[in-house]
């Protein structure tokens, strides 16, 4: 027989009668499911659970679709808000730091027999005891350390200063009461440090000549204002982030959310995780090794994540919700100049192109504009207060 051609009760009698009444519901269910939650305007999240209540030979077919939906939000006064932009200010210290950085970036270093001292670069080996007992990761052999820029525990480095070649010193330090690793926060430990090495570090005199090799700059004072520049832009978008993180905060806290249901808290803990397994990644190191160093499997990780999930959902539930109450929309034009900026930036490369064009990026993009058209007029309208 022709697809679609077979007399019903041949198809009955091969495959069984309840089997072509299931397959039938199902595209029942796929046609009056969308129609229903219109018509009911319903906001849903993630997948309908359905049963079939009736289905029977020649007998109506009843089923019930259990939808999560989305929570009402009712968006809090603005004038509760108190949140204070500060003002991003650079100092001379702020500038010479990061000339210094620059300037140690082409430094020479010269192998000497004397006390390191602060701005000295050690080559140590180190181990470090908690109750007698060497703590995880905390033994090393020929470390570099640069006396002064603090990448050890608070203490540390200072210890080091006065210790020549092939000495050797026995210190008690407490790590930092927020340290990332739990076991060690607040706990005082053993350390064993030996020198192997004292390199003096010889740093390039600062003048017209070396702002020319750096950044093709005419002269000092050119690269002191561009470093300036950067270094305001730097704190100007802190500023702002912080800024944008209170105001987002107080509007949770003053606004009434409905029940979030347990699907959307999901996806965002695996949004989370995943978003985390990026940036180890990028790292160059093993998710899975870093889950084994932190004592905790996926599960546990999405528990931890669980809280800052369902502020992140509050955050785009109130920020939807006072776009809908201000009618703040993507315009086309809007939409096109990005898609424009988008197709130039991934001019090439076909499988980008696809998707960038396709209607969901389209939605998404709108969805991305809306929310940062609705930011910039909530902090706007804060700032103003």
């Amino acid at each position: 027989f022709r697809k679609g051609q077979a007399p019903i009760e041949m198809v009955q009698k091969q495959v069984g009668e309840m089997a072509v009444l299931e397959q039938a519901a199902e595209i029942a269910v796929q046609k009056t499911l969308p129609e229903a939650i219109e018509q009911e305007k319903l906001r849903t999240v993630g997948q309908p659970a359905i049963a079939f209540d009736k289905l029977a030979p020649k007998n109506p077919f009843v089923y019930t679709a259990t939808v999560p939906l989305m929570p009402e939000v009712t968006v809090g006064d603005l004038k509760a808000i108190k949140a204070k932009k500060e003002e991003a200010m650079v100092t001379d210290e702020d500038v010479e730091k990061v000339l210094t950085n620059v300037r140690r970036m082409r430094a020479t270093e010269k192998l000497v027999e004397r006390e390191a001292k602060m701005g000295d670069k050690t080559e140590v080996s180190f181990q470090v005891f908690l109750d007698n007992v060497p703590i995880e990761g905390g033994t090393s052999e020929k470390y570099p350390l640069v006396l002064g820029e603090k990448s050890m525990i608070p203490g540390f480095e200072e210890q080091v200063v006065g210790m020549k070649k092939d000495q050797a010193k026995e210190f008690k330090l407490a790590f930092p009461a927020d340290y990332g690793q739990k076991m060690l926060a607040g706990k005082t430990c053993d350390f064993k440090v030996k020198v192997l090495a004292v390199y003096e570090v010889v740093l390039p005199e600062f003048n017209d000549e070396f702002a020319h090799t750096v950044g093709n700059f005419k002269t000092v004072a050119d690269m002191k204002k561009a470093v300036s520049d950067n270094v305001l832009q730097e704190k100007q978008q802190n500023v702002d982030r912080k800024f944008e993180h209170e105001v987002l905060q107080q509007l949770i806290d003053a606004s009434k959310f409905g029940d979030v249901p347990e699907v959307m808290v999901t996806q965002e803990t695996q949004v989370m995780i995943g978003e985390l397994e990026q940036n180890i990644a990028r790292q160059g190191l093993n998710f899975d090794e870093y889950l084994t160093h932190l004592k905790k499997d996926r599960k546990q990780l999405m528990l931890d994540l669980t809280p800052d999930a369902v502020k992140r959902i509050k955050s785009a539930l109130v920020i939807r919700a006072l776009a809908e109450e201000r009618k703040i929309e993507a315009t086309k034009e809007e939409i096109e100049k990005e898609m424009h900026e988008l197709e130039h930036m991934y001019e090439g490369n076909e499988a980008a192109l696809r998707q960038v064009r396709s209607p969901s990026y389209r939605e998404y993009l709108s969805y991305v504009i809306r929310n940062r058209k609705t930011l910039h007029w909530l902090k706007e309208e804060v700032a103003k207060a």
